[in-house]
């Protein structure tokens, strides 16, 4: 598991999180609802408190989980 940081202040937790420009992970059920808000907000996201910042791009369903690609801004 890992913390991602959203320009809107919220905090949701991913996992398997691979590759770096465009990075891709998974959303837990947990953090289904804070990703949709931050989606529909527009924020932008880090990977760590001073991590550099992602955009949300795509979100897509793989085998039952969501998958969201991200890439640098």
């Amino acid at each position: 598991m890992a913390t991602v940081f959203f320009s809107g202040g919220d905090t949701a937790e991913i996992t398997d999180v691979q590759g770096h420009d465009p990075r891709t992970f998974i959303i837990p059920a947990a953090s289904y609802g804070t990703f949709a808000e931050a989606m529909s907000r527009g924020d932008t996201l880090k990977f760590g408190e001073a991590g550099e910042i992602y955009l949300l791009t795509q979100m897509r369903g793989d085998l039952g989980k969501a998958v969201l690609q991200t890439v640098r801004r």
